[in-house]
């Protein structure tokens, strides 16, 4: 009787060491393949920590480019003069060719070298094309507007302002003829009023900050 409880001891001492053994190899293989994994992950983030420190950097110039893509030359504007550029901007702006300009931003767009690089990245064009019987009539005749700009003096007596001061307001006003090649060209029956932003920039001298545009009759 006690024989077979010692081998029945000895036979439970050795399943324990048995599922011990067991455990440990289970525990090293877990261990294991739980490394594998982190290596494994680890490889696949690499790439992509690669890839992300190889992209491109934003650049102050960012969007120059597309801002500038219409603009006209405007070498021969005089820059230490703020009424010759404001004078300059509203022509540009006010000539127009609606038998090829989707509407008159185009215009604004290429004025955009007398003007700050933000606001020229700020001229976005509507969806919608221009409008109006002048238009659609000089656009059938591959027409164009020849604007004449003058610098206004302010009303009621005010001062102009000081060209000292960091931001200068100035105003012009435009009216504008609609010609044509064999047409007589007609006067419009419309003037635009521009109230310009100005500042006397270092780099590029006097350039357009932003504007307004106020239409009266004529």
């Amino acid at each position: 009787m006690n024989g077979s409880r010692t081998r029945t001891k000895a036979r439970a001492q050795l399943v324990l060491i048995a599922l011990a053994i067991l455990a440990m190899i289970a525990g090293t293989s877990w261990a294991v393949v739980s490394s594998n994994q982190a290596k494994h992950k680890a490889a696949q983030e690499q790439p992509a920590k690669e890839e992300s420190a190889n992209e491109p950097t934003s650049s102050p110039a960012d969007g120059e480019e597309e801002a500038l893509k219409y603009a006209v030359d405007v070498s021969d504007v005089d820059r230490t003069n703020r009424d010759a550029v404001a004078k300059r901007a509203v022509e540009i702006m006010t000539t127009w060719y609606p038998g090829t300009d989707y509407n008159e931003t185009r215009a604004e767009q290429r004025a955009a070298g007398l003007m700050s690089l933000e606001k020229a990245k700020s001229i976005t064009a509507p969806e919608r094309p221009a409008t109006g019987e002048d238009w659609r009539r000089w656009g059938e005749l591959d027409g164009y507007s020849k604007p004449t700009v003058k610098i206004r003096e302010p009303l009621h007596g005010a001062e102009s302002d000081s060209d000292d001061q960091e931001v200068v307001n100035v105003e012009a006003i435009a009216i504008w003829q609609w010609a044509a090649r064999g047409k007589n060209s007609v006067v419009s029956d419309e003037q635009l009023i521009y109230y310009l932003a100005m500042a006397d920039s270092p780099e590029n001298g006097w350039e357009v900050l932003d504007y307004m545009v106020e239409s009266i009759p004529y």
